[in-house]
């Protein structure tokens, strides 16, 4: 899934007459960026050379233990991924 296909539940929500429709939108939305940015994370982490396959398993853990990993970290200078040092 691409992230144009990602967002497209999105749009249908939008495109509804349902009165919440803005609420529920954004909050999908928020969900769904944060599912994108968690691919984005992952797939840089595996460009060091210092990860491979063997690891994935300890980053999955990582990632699903660990729920101080807030992407908003990027913009305060701490990296999410220093939390896996």
């Amino acid at each position: 899934m691409n992230v144009t296909t990602e967002f497209d539940t999105v749009d249908l929500i939008l495109k509804s007459t349902a009165e919440t429709r803005g609420v529920d939108a954004f909050a999908l939305a928020l969900i769904k960026t944060e599912k994108q940015l968690r691919k984005l994370f992952t797939y840089l982490i595996f460009q060091f050379p210092c990860f491979s396959y063997a690891d994935i398993p300890s980053l999955r853990s990582a990632l699903a233990t660990n729920n101080k990993v807030y992407f908003d970290g990027q913009t305060r200078n701490k990296p999410a991924y220093s939390l896996l040092h």
